[in-house]
């Protein structure tokens, strides 16, 4: 474990030794993580306020399809860090995460491009400046989330706080800006988005220090081992945006601008919840990873059993306070615009309950190594989405595309609630 200290002198290393021993309590990679919550959450409701109705329904498209790349290369480059680098890289610790960089990039362009091109072929209003400030946004977005990944693994999330907060800043100053300008739009956002993300990478790199450590990672090896780790992880979650966000894509073929803005801002209001879920797996995937290497498989079920004995009556009862919030901030944001869908926010929590009880399962056979099973869970997922979303989108609407989101996570979830004792037995 490295120290963290100032390129250019002492001040910058007491900042942080004052945050290590503010947030010793609570955690710095939990307040962390709720900082960049906030902004993933938060952007959907800027936009959702600031731009109209049509440039609203572009922007849910080009973030839909932007999920779906930032989502893959963060299986291949960034999630298997927390894992792998704990397990069989820590002596080798430059060359692996300087590779890492390297490939990051390259992945994100090339994933990024097909991704974009899905996104034009569904919304054909998508400008040529559009597209390229997506390009962007995506590689500085899926840059930044490998150095969050990198600081986790590492146990170093006081620098990583800083940079989530420069980062937030940063956009809430230039969306700011663009309001005050009058130039507010699908592609002023993205640029805004990438701008901070961007910033956030440089701060990240003044504040740690080059590894000492020698030890050379072919990179041939590091192609492997990524790959062995993550390609039931690549294809699960590329299945589990067809599951999800593969709904909006249909939905913005069949509705109208404004019905698709409600579903989206609904959808988003389920945030607090899905926060509680990536703060329990970036702080889980470690702990059960040491646990499989330490206990073995045994330890992992015993694990996994004790988290739905003593946490799934607690989760259930966050979900519906959490509801219940989200239904009344929606109606108050939207008055204006989307209220009419605020009820939309109860059946999306629900859906977002379904992923918590997921959630531990998918954990555990990631520290296992036996991913498999997360692969088949979002294939039918996905199978659900293709072979109803038309019809339930037709006949139903709004509430077609939240029932969906339903019926492919309960597919999920009976997938690796069967697999992962099987496999763990």
């Amino acid at each position: 474990m490295f120290t963290l200290q100032s390129p250019g002198g002492s001040d910058l290393s007491k900042l942080i030794h004052r945050i290590r021993h503010l947030t010793a309590r609570h955690g710095a990679g939990s307040l962390e993580q709720i900082l960049v919550a906030v902004l993933n959450f938060g952007i959907v409701i800027v936009t959702g306020r600031l731009l109209a109705p049509s440039s609203f329904a572009i922007f849910v498209v080009i973030m839909s399809s932007l999920s779906l790349a930032f989502g893959l290369v963060s299986a291949v480059v960034s999630a298997p860090v927390l894992v792998l680098y704990r397990k069989r890289y820590h002596s080798a610790k430059r060359s692996y995460l300087g590779k890492l960089e390297l490939l990051n990039v390259g992945v994100s362009v090339a994933v990024g491009l097909v991704c974009l091109a899905i996104a034009f072929w569904v919304e054909r209003r998508i400008s040529s400046s559009d597209l390229v400030y997506s390009l962007l946004m995506l590689t500085a977005w899926s840059s930044y989330e490998l150095r969050r990944k990198i600081a986790y693994a590492l146990g170093e999330a006081p620098v990583l706080l800083l940079c989530s907060a420069l980062v937030l800043l940063s956009a809430v100053i230039s969306l700011g800006v663009t309001v005050f300008l009058g130039v507010a739009s699908e592609g002023a956002v993205l640029l805004c988005l990438a701008l901070s993300y961007l910033l956030g990478i440089l701060f990240f790199k003044l504040l740690t220090p080059r590894s000492d450590t020698t030890s050379k990672v072919p990179f041939q090896v590091l192609l492997r081992d990524h790959w062995r780790f993550s390609h039931s992880l690549f294809s699960g979650l590329l299945l589990y945006w067809v599951a999800s966000q593969g709904y909006f894509l249909v939905a913005a073929r069949l509705l109208p601008d404004a019905t698709l803005g409600g579903v989206r801002t609904a959808q988003n209001m389920a945030g607090l919840i899905t926060t509680a879920l990536l703060m329990f797996e970036n702080q889980a995937t470690p702990m059960a990873a040491t646990l499989a290497h330490e206990g073995g498989d045994e330890a992992v079920r015993s694990w996994v059993r004790q988290l739905f004995d003593k946490g799934t009556w607690p989760f259930l009862a966050f979900v519906i306070l959490a509801s219940l919030g989200a239904f009344g901030l929606h109606h108050f944001l939207y008055l204006k615009t989307y209220s009419q869908f605020s009820w939309l926010a109860f059946i999306f929590a629900f859906h977002q309950f379904l992923l918590g009880l997921n959630r531990p399962y998918a954990v555990g056979l990631k520290a296992i190594e036996k991913t498999t099973p997360i692969f088949w869970g979002h294939c039918a997922g996905a199978a659900l989405m293709v072979l109803g979303s038309w019809i339930l989108i037709t006949y139903l609407g709004a509430l077609g595309v939240a029932i969906g989101f339903v019926l492919s996570a309960s597919a999920l979830l009976l997938v690796l609630h069967l697999n992962f004792w099987r496999l763990t037995q």
